[in-house]
């Protein structure tokens, strides 16, 4: 579990002159992330960084109620509903640059919220509770695996969407592409679905035995537990494979706009993506030179269509609270608390 408030601050001062601070909020793991932090103050000695870790939906909260004590400069979330919802409604300070201009277009909104990585959500399993076992390819076939041999190979896991702003997206968009999603989700119910706010988590769980499987798992973070020597089998959904893009934004209300949109250029340069894909296993957005994860990695694992999550209106639908509201009424329906 994350722990709220945990600040991460790296100064590199030039001579006796007074650093420019930068505040980040961000739901990225502080690990995986000061890499990024580091090169950043090295290109930017004049600016010292404080890095305060937060869970997607705490994190959107205390923005729109206004309850931070210290006010960001820079938000980052994997919740890219949320984000798209902070860019729309105005809390984003506008930004147009070469670098930002290099994006695809699904992972751009109005020149104020930028994707600035690729990260397929895939399903993984444990080599030992899958041994002498077909992996499933798709939904479908752990959906007929399950009912088939549910016994042996419960539980699975996922995201908690009431906990996890990523996964309440994922599974609003898994409800709307998957005709069968009710009867999947009821389905692992009935066999003791476990839930978890995140993709570090249901890893752990996997390599404690806790569970066989998990689906919607972060690949990014899967891959580096593999590169560790975890005992696991990584698998692109053949039906159809989510992919969702960390989203950073400046906040309007920044009094350090210049520091703010110079990290924005940075997280898209070539050195903070090569960082991002080959020290921090979160996968590059654009291009960039193998080794590392980035699209066309992806691409060559992926054994059906990918689908990139786009910033666009959609979105607007996925974080409306009425339709949240429905949503967590039928998860609750089909996966009653204990």
């Amino acid at each position: 579990m994350r722990r709220f408030g945990w600040v991460l601050t790296l100064a590199i001062l030039a001579g006796a002159a007074r650093a420019e601070d930068l505040s980040i909020l961000s739901s990225t793991d502080r690990d995986a992330f000061a890499p990024v932090i580091a090169a950043f103050q090295a290109r930017e000695p004049g600016i010292t960084v404080s890095y305060t870790e937060m869970d997607t939906l705490p994190l959107y909260d205390a923005i729109i109620e206004d309850r931070l004590a210290v006010q960001p400069d820079i938000v980052i979330s994997s919740a890219v509903d949320r984000q798209f919802r902070l860019a729309n409604d105005g809390y984003a300070l506008p930004h147009r640059s070469p670098v930002t201009a290099k994006l695809p277009d699904w992972a751009r909104f109005a020149d104020a919220a930028f994707g600035f990585t690729y990260e397929p959500l895939i399903f993984v399993a444990s080599r030992r509770a899958f041994a002498g076992r077909p992996l499933p390819k798709s939904r479908a076939d752990l959906l007929a695996l399950i009912a088939r041999d549910g016994a042996a190979l419960a539980p699975v896991a996922t995201y908690d969407p009431v906990t996890s702003g990523v996964g309440n997206l994922l599974g609003k968009i898994d409800y709307a592409t998957n005709s069968q999603w009710s009867p999947f989700i009821a389905r692992l119910a009935q066999h003791g679905l476990k839930t978890y706010c995140c993709s570090g988590d249901m890893l752990t769980a996997i390599d404690r035995g806790e569970v066989s499987l998990a689906f919607n798992v972060l690949g990014s973070y899967a891959e580096l537990r593999r590169a560790q020597g975890a005992d696991i089998e990584i698998v692109y959904p053949a039906d159809y494979t989510l992919v969702i893009s960390r989203v950073a934004l400046a906040l309007k209300t920044t009094p350090r706009p210049r520091a703010a949109k110079a990290f924005l250029d940075f997280l898209l340069s070539p050195e903070a993506q090569t960082l991002l894909a080959r020290q921090t296993h979160l996968s590059a957005i654009l291009p960039i030179a193998a080794p590392g994860l980035s699209p066309a990695t992806v691409k060559d694992q992926a054994t059906g269509p990918l689908r990139p999550i786009a910033l666009d209106a959609q979105l607007l639908a996925y974080s409306d609270r009425m339709h949240d509201e429905q949503f967590l009424t039928l998860w609750r329906s089909l996966v009653p608390s204990k």
